[in-house]
């Protein structure tokens, strides 16, 4: 009576099921791809007026004058370093480096993100039966 009762299932629903998996995969990849492009994209037009300001507050600062004095005075520097060390994290523009460091580390991150999708992106092919 069992024996009656079973379903034969067709003979391409293996095909098809596989076939909507890696097209469903190929899709979450593609959308993946574009969302980190804009990320990329995002991040290098932000690291632009972030390196402006940190350049810009650089030379306000007066960090690169106490740089330059480690060059020019090395003697007094010998004897006073702790408190040129300090003059010199004193005077670091801190808001600006760290805008920069975030862009480019956001910019490499996410290209790195993206490089990996476009590899999953070319591997997932429709095999044919």
């Amino acid at each position: 009576m069992w024996e009656m009762l079973e379903i034969e299932p067709p003979k391409e629903l293996y095909h098809r099921i596989l076939t909507q998996i890696t097209l469903a995969k190929r899709r979450r990849v593609r959308i993946r791809l574009s969302l980190l492009s804009v990320t990329i994209a995002g991040s290098a037009v932000a690291l632009i007026p972030a390196a402006q300001y940190t350049v810009k507050e650089f030379a306000q600062s007066g960090f690169y004058q106490y740089l330059l004095l480690a060059f020019s005075d090395s003697g007094t520097l010998a004897l006073y370093w702790r408190e040129y060390m300090f003059t010199l994290v004193e005077s670091l523009p801190l808001i600006g480096v760290t805008l920069v460091l975030s862009g480019i580390f956001v910019l490499l991150g996410s290209l790195k993100l993206a490089l990996k999708n476009y590899e999953l992106q070319r591997n997932y092919t429709i095999k044919s039966v």
